[in-house]
């Protein structure tokens, strides 16, 4: 347990936003804050505050040091609009099918050993939360979420590599001069913090309890619908071709696999990604969520115009994955745990009177 002394609360991401450098510093880990507050190491996270809609106050984790003022995305294509992959989607039965499958998903998430443990570590009197809704945009699922990233490389290789299959845990390769178009995205965390009016919003994810977000310093940020590119905290830069920085980039990552790690979580998500159906229990779950007036035997009608069964069938982990799974976060706990900083926020402060002279 990280114990704080008693009575202090830890911060908002509005603190956090208060105390990290401005984006004009052109260091993303700087050592200092700009209120004078020291920074730890360049890959430590900073456990806040959150209210998860509505339903109570958890302990999330934003990057760190604490005062690191940017995010980065790549893409190896610019697009008019790049919104959500939820959003990209042709129709609203596809939209159906997507929502059950992320569903289902999150069922397995709730089962991993790391999602039980962060959910009962106690911060500050809070306990943590992991958002499996996050998780799933990083295994492959639909959501309205975006992809970004703490670490500038990490945005870049996906700027100038792409993968060579459909499978993203197989060999990457570099994007040939052809079809090279590539875009890499700086985000203000201060200003889209201070600025965004409800245009996107930053869901603090920190270090995944799952292996390929945790590799890939993975970072949610919902878009509402909204095109990120327009967002005034965002930062366009056209890259220019350069096979010698692609191959580096692929050394480095090991052609992607260092990112894309063959972890019990990919297995699953690619099971459920290329099934083709899905359990009765799934949809009804997911008809509960999202807020759409569909009586369950229209909403399977939907589904199954898409070419997707509906099935009786329970989403269940067998024993072998779930010790897989088990021997996974065992090696990856440590690290994770060893990494995050909290800090009490004081809610009042008392200046003492000068003595007597």
């Amino acid at each position: 347990m990280i114990n704080l002394k008693e009575g202090t609360r830890l911060p908002t991401i509005e603190d956090y936003a208060s105390v990290i450098m401005p984006s004009s510093v052109r260091q993303d880990h700087t050592p200092i804050s700009n209120i004078g507050l020291v920074a730890g190491a360049p890959d430590d996270w900073m456990a806040v505050r959150v209210d998860y809609e509505n339903r109570g106050e958890r302990w999330s984790l934003l990057p760190g040091p604490e005062f690191s003022p940017r995010l980065y995305r790549g893409q190896n294509r610019r697009y008019d609009r790049t919104v959500a992959s939820l959003f990209r989607l042709k129709n609203e039965n596809e939209w159906l099918v997507a929502s059950t499958r992320l569903v289902e998903f999150g069922w397995y998430v709730v089962q991993h050993p790391g999602f039980h443990a962060i959910s009962e570590e106690e911060i500050g009197g809070l306990k943590g939360r992991v958002d499996w809704r996050v998780q799933g945009q990083h295994y492959g699922f639909p959501t309205e979420f975006l992809d970004t990233t703490r670490k500038k490389d990490v945005a870049e290789f996906f700027a100038r590599c792409r993968p060579t299959g459909a499978d993203p845990t197989e060999a990457w390769e570099s994007v040939p001069p052809r079809d090279f178009d590539a875009v890499l995205y700086t985000i203000d965390i201060k200003r889209l913090i201070d600025e965004s009016n409800n245009e996107a919003k930053i869901v603090p994810i920190g270090p995944s309890p799952f292996l390929r977000p945790y590799r890939q310093a993975a970072v949610g940020l919902r878009l509402n619908g909204k095109d990120f590119a327009q967002l005034p905290a965002v930062h366009e830069e056209p890259l220019k071709f350069s096979s010698q920085r692609a191959r580096q980039l692929l050394t480095q990552f090991d052609y992607g696999h260092k990112l894309f790690p063959e972890d019990g979580m990919s297995e699953i998500a690619q099971r459920v990604l290329t099934g083709d159906d899905a359990p009765v229990t799934a949809v009804r779950a997911t008809r509960r969520l999202i807020g759409r007036p569909y009586l369950l035997q229209e909403m399977c009608r939907r589904i199954e115009l898409t070419g997707c069964r509906i099935t009786d069938r329970e989403p269940v982990i067998d024993d072998a994955l779930i010790d897989r799974m088990e021997r996974e976060w065992r090696v990856l706990a440590p690290e994770y745990f060893g990494r995050i900083k909290a800090r009490g926020m004081c809610d009042s402060f008392r200046p003492q009177e000068d003595p007597d002279p």
